[in-house]
């Protein structure tokens, strides 16, 4: 394309599902060298890792100066598309090979009910996050990690990374080990269940699927006797089936093992996790941890209990899946295999009484999640604003109705006092250092109002300004015509007038830290309160 020619560019097909993929390569085609290109794509493209999509992407962005990504997966099902269910993305780019310096704008408009209930969308390029082709092509998971996350979160992940934890992959071929066939051992999704498609095997009975009664007599955990963090065997049925599509190693049901539920609970927004004592069956809806012959088993399960049942753990699938939180609500075995584990083997004496102590303490109730949350969090080097990036990111950008909901509701008056609160104990030290004193307070402003304002002032010997209607009025007006969900406005040399839109997610302490950030890197001078417009 670059080259002036009209090429084919070969990648893994795409599912259409309502996309007009076809008429995406043809309008590739005919745009001419140094022309501006503009077409859509399945979302998969951008986030998925395996399958070849890495390759497909890198190739993508290598043959073409990608300026602007406008990610669509919020806004599917919505009139913004109609009748679109596929997560799509809209590429703007030149026709010509990016240079060394080349980036781009990712740009994730927010489902917001009323704007995109009458077709339309907010087009935020104003903050939206500008990455480095070669930070794409380092970091191939960036993309997903900005949309359902924040820059904090990405720095979380870089750090995770730099400690050089094996993944619980890993982790499980070097102590436990791997099948005949290369999978893990021990380890996999549950029986499928028999059903139409269900084939007669070559060497098998003559019979569809496969022969189930060498699991008679086992217990089977099931949606409805899932429980959370231990399996109460009382309440388990014997399995029955005579035939299943597909049976599984017998080895994933060996006690004792983690059962995971592959679909999160939304009310607890956690991957629900619970350890089998004894040998229990399960079907495909769970995913088995079975390390029957490693040593210390029955702690092993403990603490991979703890750890996938954290907030770190769903956090972590969230911002770096390609389909949790795109395309699908359940989470992936892959992905949890990819997560980076600590080494059981390595844990100290003390560590291993720790876990062991908050298991038992969830069983009686003496225990909550948040206290393994910080556990888990100190594991593995985190301290406790990195579990409030995380907190906040799960609390607005998981992909169910809940969250969803949440993220667009108004804050309440005590969310914008403590956002103001944070904000000023941020700028508070940069104000130290020129003998100023910074003020921040939100402004006053109708309940109905889709604005919130926030007054950033300096002051010296305790002088204070005020903000009157007239200021605001202002402020309401350039929110509006920049259609950004944030706006940023010098009041003379000593003030900042900031206007953010009324909704939860731009409301959080994450999100008082990185506007504290942007004041000191784009206006250092009002806090010598004699700043210049």
């Amino acid at each position: 394309i670059a080259a002036g020619r009209n090429v084919s560019i070969a990648s893994p097909p795409l599912p259409n599902e309502g996309l007009d993929l076809p008429f995406v390569w043809r309008a590739m085609e005919w745009a001419k060298p140094g022309g501006q290109i503009a077409f859509a794509l399945h979302a998969r493209l951008l986030f998925l890792q395996g399958d070849g999509m890495s390759e497909a992407r890198q190739a993508m962005f290598e043959a073409l100066d990608v300026t602007s990504v406008i990610n669509g997966v919020d806004l599917r099902q919505t009139k913004v598309w109609p009748e679109i269910t596929a997560p799509f993305c809209i590429l703007l780019a030149t026709n010509r090979r990016p240079g060394p310096s080349a980036g781009f704008r990712l740009i994730s408009p927010r489902l917001e009910s009323s704007l995109n209930d009458a077709g339309t969308m907010r087009i935020d390029a104003l903050n939206a996050e500008v990455i480095a082709s070669k930070q794409l092509f380092e970091t191939p998971e960036i993309l997903k990690i900005l949309f359902r996350g924040t820059k904090a979160d990405f720095g979380i992940v870089e750090r995770l990374r730099s400690h050089g934890h094996p993944t619980l992959d890993a982790f499980w071929r070097d102590a436990i080990g791997v099948s005949s066939g290369g999978q893990l051992k021990g380890s996999g999704n549950g029986y499928q269940k028999l059903r139409p498609s269900s084939r007669i095997r070559r060497q098998g009975d003559g019979q569809p699927g496969e022969d189930a009664r060498a699991l008679h007599g086992l217990p089977e955990i099931t949606a409805a006797t899932f429980t959370n963090i231990a399996i109460d065997h009382s309440r388990l049925s014997a399995f029955t089936q005579e035939r299943v599509h597909h049976l599984r190693s017998k080895a994933i049901y060996s006690g004792p093992l983690i059962v995971v539920h592959e679909a999160p609970p939304v009310l607890t927004g956690r991957i629900g996790v619970a350890i089998s004592e004894k040998d229990a069956v399960f079907n495909q809806s769970f995913y088995g941890y079975s390390p029957a012959d490693f040593p210390e088993a029955d702690l092993l399960v403990r603490y991979l209990a703890l750890v996938l049942g954290s907030e770190l753990a769903v956090w972590i699938a969230l911002v770096t899946s390609g389909r949790f939180g795109v395309e699908r609500e359940v989470i992936e075995k892959a992905t949890l295999d990819r997560i980076p584990l600590p080494d059981f083997r390595t844990l100290a004496r003390s560590q291993k009484d720790e876990l062991l102590a908050l298991f038992e303490g969830l069983q009686r109730g003496d225990t909550t999640w948040d206290g393994v949350d910080r556990w888990v969090a100190e594991l593995y080097g985190l301290g406790p604003r990195d579990l409030q990036v995380i907190s906040d990111t799960l609390e607005f950008n998981l992909p169910f109705a809940r969250s969803k909901r949440e993220a667009q509701a108004n804050p309440t008056e005590r969310e914008q006092v403590r956002f103001c609160e944070i904000l000023e104990s941020e700028l508070a030290p940069w104000c130290a250092r020129f003998d100023t004193k910074i003020v921040v307070r939100p402004l006053s402003q109708p309940a109905i109002s889709p604005w919130y304002g926030i007054d950033v002032r300096t002051t010296r010997a305790g002088l204070s300004a005020s903000v009157g209607a007239h200021d605001w009025e202002g402020l309401l007006r350039a929110a509006d015509e920049a259609a950004a969900s944030e706006v940023l406005l010098r009041d003379g040399d000593d003030g900042l007038l900031i206007g953010r839109l009324a909704q939860r997610r731009y409301w959080s302490e994450t999100q008082a830290r990185l506007l504290a950030q942007r004041i000191i890197w784009s206006h250092l001078d009002l806090f010598q309160g004699q700043g210049r417009a």
